[in-house]
């Protein structure tokens, strides 16, 4: 993939805000899908990386369940080694606390498995 705006900025992301230690030929391939809602992020067909750009707290629960079950599956299914799920928010959030409960009660969630809170301003723009 050819990195251009915002494509450029996801090895920088990735490695500095979500301190990913993946080595620098791991990011010669970056799949990158924008959607309004959500992102995905494919990074050298090993780490996939969910980024929930909108949170409607009516079904937060409902939602990060959804997203947690779908990414381990995709995860697993395609042999990646890593499955990330951000989730960007006010980092002085009341609901950080509830996000991290619902996180840790997700069945098939092991240590291959990580979840993100960061601040909006934080991501590719």
């Amino acid at each position: 993939m050819e990195l251009n705006t915002p494509a450029k900025k996801i090895k920088p992301f990735v490695q500095n805000i979500l301190q990913c230690g993946c080595p620098d030929e791991v990011f010669e391939l970056i799949e990158y899908s924008p959607d309004t809602t959500m992102d995905k992020i494919l990074i050298g067909q090993k780490l996939l990386i969910y980024v929930i750009k909108t949170i409607n707290i009516k079904n937060l629960d409902e939602v990060i369940q959804n997203l947690c079950i779908s990414g381990i599956q995709e995860r697993n299914k395609n042999l990646y080694n890593r499955f990330r799920l951000v989730i960007l928010s006010n980092p002085d959030s009341n609901i950080a606390n509830h996000i991290k409960s619902i996180f840790a009660s997700i069945p098939g969630r092991d240590e291959k498995v990580h979840l993100h809170l960061i601040a909006k301003n934080l991501y590719i723009q």
